[in-house]
């Protein structure tokens, strides 16, 4: 029971992030535009900026 009831709010917190994400419009800024604006052609610094944001979103779940 307390296992499930951990799981159920981690789930119900994910789909409330992603719901804000999407609602708040940020989930359309990470286009081709913004990379290329703040990834390709800055080196190693635009691999990590890349990469960070590979992982919150994959984190996030978009």
């Amino acid at each position: 029971m307390k296992l499930a009831l951990r799981g159920g709010t981690l789930l119900l917190s994910l789909i409330a992030v992603v719901i804000l994400i999407r609602l708040t419009g940020l989930d359309a800024h990470l286009d081709e535009t913004w990379i290329d604006t703040y990834v390709r052609g800055k080196g190693m610094a635009g691999v990590l900026v890349f990469v960070a944001a590979g992982g919150l979103c994959t984190a996030v779940g978009l």
